[in-house]
């Protein structure tokens, strides 16, 4: 998958603006922050990024409520969720609450590896999600992918 935008919602101004640093002097992506739940996911909804980077512990609406939100959205639903977080054990937490594949990215983490994590993410979630997609044809055929 070819990445253009990446939002990242994490309350730590600092961290938001190191990673929208790095990533836009090195690659051509376009970075959108965060500061709150509430905001990540109207600035989702309005520019429905390619794939968003999620910080877990949030002050007033936390990761998994956003996760939900976004989730249930049909303008935000096919959209990648990669969690990231400092806590190193609240990835089982979050494993046993949320049914899909979930991708978890723990800090602090080598910001110069980032991108290429990202796309690596990003193109096995497009592999999961295409495994099972069937096309039916006008001849009524049904083709697997």
């Amino acid at each position: 998958m070819i990445l253009s935008s990446l939002l990242v919602i994490d309350d730590d101004g600092d961290c938001n603006a190191l990673i929208k640093f790095i990533l836009e002097h090195d690659t051509d992506w376009k970075i959108l922050t965060a500061l709150d739940g509430e905001k990540g996911v109207a600035l989702a909804q309005l520019q429905q990024p390619d794939v968003i980077l999620l910080d877990i512990v949030m002050p007033n609406l936390n990761g998994l409520d956003v996760y939900h939100l976004l989730k249930s959205n049909l303008t935000t639903c096919s959209i990648p969720i990669i969690f990231v977080t400092a806590m190193v054990r609240i990835e089982t937490i979050i494993r046993a609450q949320i049914t899909e594949d979930i991708e978890v990215i723990t800090k602090p983490f080598d910001i110069m590896k980032l991108a290429n994590q990202l796309t690596d993410v990003c193109d096995r979630y497009l592999a999961t999600s295409y495994q099972d997609v069937r096309i039916i044809t006008k001849s009524d055929q049904i083709i697997e992918l």
